[in-house]
C-alpha cells in the first residue's frame, strides 16, 4: 500500500512564497491606478471634444482624482522599488504643486485666459473648455508638453 497524499502545505512553501505574493498585489494594484489615470485623460479628451456639456467642477474633480491615484502609484513604486524611487516623490510634489497654482488661483488664471476672438466656434471660447485644456496639458496627454506633467 502506498502512503497517502498530504494535503497541507508545509510552512516553508508558504513562507517563500508570501513576499512575492505581495509583490505581486501591489504591482497589480499600480496598474490598475495607472490604469484609471489613463481612463480618466481620455474622458477628458473625450469631453474636449464638444459633444459633452461639463462645468468647472467635473474640471477640478478630474485633478482631484488624478492627484489622488498618482499618489497610489508613487506609493506603491515605493513599495516595490524603494532604493530606486527618490526622484518620484518630488515630481509628484512638483506635479501636484503646479496643479495648485493652474487650478486654485482663480483670479490670475482668468485674467491670463481672456481671449478676444468672437470666432464661430463659441465652445473653444468658454471658460471651462480652456480649464480642462489647460488641465488635460498638465495631466500630459494633451496638446503640447509642459515642463511639469503627471503622464511624465
Amino acid at each position: 500500500m502506498k502512503p497517502s497524499i498530504t494535503l497541507v502545505r508545509s510552512s516553508e512553501e508558504t513562507s517563500d512564497r508570501g513576499p512575492l505574493r505581495l509583490r505581486s498585489v501591489r504591482a497589480r494594484h499600480m496598474f490598475d491606478q495607472a490604469r484609471i489615470i489613463l481612463d480618466l485623460c481620455a474622458d477628458g479628451n473625450e469631453k474636449l471634444s464638444g459633444a459633452y456639456i461639463f462645468d468647472g467642477h467635473y474640471i477640478f474633480s478630474l485633478v482631484d482624482k488624478i492627484i489622488n491615484h498618482s499618489r497610489e502609484v508613487v506609493s506603491d513604486t515605493n513599495i516595490l522599488a524603494p532604493e530606486g524611487i527618490r526622484g518620484c516623490y518630488d515630481d509628484f510634489d512638483s506635479c501636484k504643486l503646479a496643479a495648485e497654482k493652474l487650478f486654485l488661483k482663480r483670479e490670475a488664471r482668468d485674467s491670463d485666459d481672456a481671449s478676444g476672438d468672437d470666432s464661430a466656434d463659441a465652445f473653444e471660447n468658454t471658460a471651462e473648455y480652456r480649464l480642462l485644456k489647460r488641465a488635460m496639458d498638465w495631466i500630459g496627454c494633451h496638446g503640447e508638453k509642459p515642463r511639469v506633467s503627471v503622464i511624465g
